[in-house]
């Protein structure tokens, strides 16, 4: 019987590798960053997200109350390796549910998907969020750049929400849901505030058929039935939160009075009012900057339209025409509802399709619009991978949707509409067409700006080419930028408007993703092919427009820290370049001037982000608007002159004819898109140096 091994004889193993070792299979000594990782110069992305086997110690509970109880339980070491692993802000959305114990030299936190609400309650956040992609956002400026007053924001880890404090009197209506007196012109004025802001959004009601049952519901409101009742109050309430004037105090009062009749009396009453209540409900905190609340309350409107059957074209089919009309126009209002909701927070959708596509009723443009829209978020974002399959189909049905949507002329304006103002129904339909472009195309811009920036963090006194290449997936990334433009184009007559209504949340939803993409793009030196000054500046001007508005007011700082980050980015990239140039100029003709005084921009502008705490402008730096004498690199027809092919060759290599058969060479798998690694932080981003993670799955 062989002698007994000692336990200093074991071989001595790991207790964790770092998740770039696991997917490499290679061995790891688990420090942070990894001799491995070092070795390979990938240490910025050496991690210890993922939760894979290994001898762990027991999960230690942790409360929700503070962000403090978090950090109380993390040793130095381990919160310094948090922030190297995944930026500065990983600490304050660590889960609330649980977080793991580690060795001193490693930590693993599940970077969770919780943001706190106004009231320091952990709320969900998904992928297509604004908030996710921001948060992509600064780990990439923060790894090159640094800190910085945008990475650094204090109110980083936070979701705007208004929070009303008078949640105990909300059912207290000693007067039977009777709100204060309304003079009739002020209510009419208030009805037709309701049909511009929710034009494109809401189709529940003729205008005239509101302004018949108003007078009655004024003058002897117990004559009238609570449905008709809580109807009109909440259009007023819509209504009167949208003015230009603060009539904050009446629409909450005509609020509380809708839905205390909502609650009181037509809680448990399935009917098509009923659904259209719950739906006004939700469209009204949804404006009041209330998107939690607007969530839950879409919930009751969904199932109680599913309970009806409107969910369904061949039951609305067995309905009188006017019945079966008044049904679309519902289920194409609660598609619009939960499309936007769901996607501005990242959640699943609550409603699913089973219309057929191409349809020619009045209905069919919105709904088919939605559809894709709905595949995106489920296919895409719900599976967490986008193959070339998805992009192909998805790509097909936005230009048979834009044909027949210019074929129809677009969208009828609301007859409630001044002539003078710009038409919000069609502006709330185009965006969201173009809102579609960039939730399918963002992945790639994603992955070839954080590629592009890790390249020029490694080498930033030489000449890196721009992120996007010549390839089929440089269109992609084109196609992102070039929508997040058109969006902001779209959205400039709000400048112009002399009454802008104070709040109009998907046009504010528009205008902030716009220009996160667009700001995001200049650290893949984009500017050369865009004019993304003008329209980011553009963007933050529309957002300026509603200092009434919370979410508004938010996004309004952030886009000031981002153009300031854009600014510092730019200078170091010019500083770099002119040094390079100088050198080369010396060579030939000698040199009397310093060159490291022509280079101390590049020193100053390293620490001018935690020097400065107001966002700069670009006024000064003489940005070009169009393309610079180096974008010759992007235009396929200066590509084809150096070996004879046209720019149709070029064309029809790439894509492969006008159908656009996208055979990418490779896609991008950012983390959040990889579905086999799902307890990896949500807003990571991949090394793409690392040629074992470009193969995507189909």
């Amino acid at each position: 019987m062989g002698a007994r091994r000692s336990d200093s004889d074991a071989r001595k193993r790991c207790p964790r590798a770092c998740d770039v070792c696991k997917r490499r299979k290679e061995r790891c000594d688990g420090s942070q960053p990894c001799a491995r990782c070092c070795e390979r110069g990938v240490s910025a992305t050496c991690r210890f997200d993922t939760e894979h086997g290994g001898p762990r110690r027991r999960k230690t509970r942790l409360g929700t109350s503070s962000v403090a109880s978090v950090e109380s339980t993390m040793s130095p070491t381990a919160k310094q390796a948090m922030v190297n692993a995944a930026a500065s802000d990983r600490r304050s959305v660590a889960s609330p549910e649980e977080q793991q114990t580690e060795s001193p030299n490693s930590i693993s936190v599940d970077h969770s998907r919780l943001i706190r609400d106004g009231r320091g309650r952990f709320m969900f956040i998904g992928d297509s969020a604004n908030l996710s992609f921001l948060h992509n956002i600064r780990c990439v400026i923060s790894d090159s750049q640094g800190p910085s007053p945008f990475v650094d924001d204090p109110f980083r880890s936070c979701m705007v929400e208004a929070t009303p404090d008078d949640n105990a009197k909300r059912f207290d209506m000693k007067n039977d849901g009777q709100p204060p007196v309304l003079c009739e012109a002020e209510a009419e004025r208030f009805i037709r505030q309701f049909y511009v802001v929710t034009d494109g959004l809401l189709d529940l009601f003729d205008e005239c058929e509101l302004l018949t049952h108003l007078p009655l519901v004024l003058r002897e409101p117990t004559s009238v039935s609570f449905l008709t009742r809580a109807i009109v109050y909440l259009v007023i309430a819509i209504g009167a939160q949208c003015t230009e004037a603060d009539h904050g105090p009446t629409a909450d009062a005509f609020f509380g009075s809708g839905r205390y009749l909502t609650a009181q009396y037509l809680m448990e009453d399935a009917s098509i009012q009923t659904t259209q209540l719950y739906l006004l409900i939700t469209v009204y905190l949804l404006y009041a900057c209330r998107r939690n609340a607007a969530f839950i309350c879409l919930g009751h409107a969904t199932r109680s339209a599913y309970s009806l059957g409107v969910h369904r074209k061949s039951v609305s089919d067995l309905f009188p025409s006017q019945e079966k009309t008044t049904r679309e126009r519902l289920w194409t209002s609660i598609r619009a509802v939960d499309l936007f909701t769901s996607a501005s927070l990242g959640r699943p959708p609550s409603t699913v399709e089973t219309r057929p596509a191409n349809g020619t009723d009045r209905c069919s443009v919105p709904n088919d619009l939605y559809g894709i829209l709905e595949t995106i978020l489920s296919d895409v974002y719900g599976n967490r991978k986008i193959t070339t399959d998805m992009l192909a189909k998805i790509g097909s049905r936005q230009r048979e949707w834009s044909a027949k949507f210019g074929q129809i002329g677009g969208v009828s304006k609301s007859f409630m509409s001044d002539a003078e103002d710009p038409d919000l129904g069609s502006m709330h339909i185009k965006q969201t067409y173009y809102w579609t472009i960039t939730l399918l195309t963002r992945p790639f811009l994603v992955d070839r700006v954080s590629a592009h920036a890790q390249k020029i963090k490694s080498s930033l006194s030489e000449q890196v080419q721009p992120c996007a290449l010549v390839d089929p997936s440089k269109t992609l990334v084109h196609a992102c930028v070039d929508s997040a433009i058109k969006t902001v184009s779209l959205l400039e007559p709000i400048l112009t408007m002399l009454e802008v209504p104070r709040h109009l949340p998907l046009l504010i939803n528009a205008a902030f993703h716009s220009a996160l993409i667009l700001g995001f793009s200049y650290f893949g030196d984009l500017y050369q092919v865009f004019p993304l000054d003008r329209s980011l500046k553009t963007a933050l001007e529309i957002l300026l427009r509603f200092p009434n508005d919370s979410v508004a007011v938010r996004n309004a700082a952030i886009i000031r820290y981002l153009r300031h980050a854009c600014e510092a980015y730019y200078e170091r990239r010019q500083a770099a370049s002119m040094t390079v140039e100088s050198e080369a100029i010396s060579h030939l003709f000698g040199q009397i001037h310093d060159l490291s005084s022509a280079s101390g921009t590049s020193t100053e502008m390293d620490t001018c982000n935690s020097a400065s705490d107001k966002p700069g402008t670009f006024s000064t730096l003489g940005y070009q608007d169009g393309p610079t004498v180096d974008a010759g690199v992007y235009d396929v027809a200066a590509t084809s002159q150096g070996d004879g092919q046209s720019r149709q060759d070029i064309l029809m290599r790439l894509f492969g004819g006008t159908d656009l058969d996208l055979n990418f060479p490779d896609t991008p798998q950012p983390t959040w898109l990889d579905a086999e690694n799902d307890l990896t932080s949500l807003y990571a981003v991949i090394d793409m140096t690392d040629p074992s993670i470009l193969s995507m799955g189909s």
